[in-house]
């Protein structure tokens, strides 16, 4: 049995397809590149939380997370042939973890509640990026939830071009190839769906001080917040 698709249907289904497969991963991209790298920063330093009179959250994140406000210094070098001139530059972390990317900010203010415990001048550890100080964390690494844009990508790149490419499909071992591609990418896809319900539940194990522990106090300084005066 042979399925003909018309041209102008393996256009539209194929092209609607690879376009949101390379829109996904383009938005996707970076929080996945820098969220492997963080693991490497070795570059760190102290950052204060500070008082914005705006929400602060990464805009990266399709949750949008709410994320506190932690200002940190860094030194660089000024491009001067003739001294060795530094000077200090201050930034405002914008990502706490890449590894709450794909992760509701729901669950996160439920399970770990981030901005109900680091408070205005608490001291909190930063590692950022020796080659591009403004890309900072406070937890490196990454989540399985990451999987899921990867997954989406992917599967909607390979089963798109199938489409686009195929002028028929057929359950005959002329076609097994085309058949194998559009199985596994509906896999890959259904497998992705589940990736930020078990990254959710990795997060959730154990109890509010144990999940403190691990997200929040392994990671500030100073417990003890002061006022801390707007500049």
């Amino acid at each position: 049995m042979s399925t003909q698709i018309p041209l102008r249907s393996r256009l539209a289904l194929g092209g609607f397809l690879i376009t949101s497969g390379l829109t996904y991963g383009i938005v996707c991209w970076e929080p996945i590149y820098y969220g492997f790298k963080s693991k490497d920063w070795k570059t760190e330093t102290v950052g204060t939380v500070i008082d914005l009179p705006y929400e602060n959250y990464d805009p990266r994140d399709p949750n949008q997370l709410i994320i506190p406000a932690i200002e940190y210094e860094v030194k660089e070098k000024v491009n001067n042939n003739n001294h060795n001139e530094y000077t200090y530059r201050k930034i405002v972390n914008q990502i706490y973890s890449y590894q709450f990317f794909g992760i509701p900010k729901k669950d996160i203010k439920k399970y770990i509640g981030i901005t109900n415990y680091l408070k205005p001048g608490m001291k909190v550890k930063i590692k950022y990026d020796p080659n591009n100080p403004t890309k900072s964390v406070v937890v490196p690494g990454l989540n399985f939830a990451i999987l899921q844009p990867i997954a989406f990508s992917l599967g909607s790149l390979f089963i798109g071009s199938t489409i686009l490419l195929s002028k028929n499909i057929s359950f005959t071992k002329k076609n097994i190839g085309k058949l194998s591609i559009l199985t596994i990418s509906s896999l890959m896809i259904l497998g992705g769906i589940y990736a930020p319900i078990y990254a959710k539940k990795q997060m959730t194990i154990g109890n509010l001080e144990d999940r403190r522990k691990i997200w929040i106090y392994d990671h500030v300084i100073d417990h003890t917040p002061f006022h801390y005066k707007k500049q």
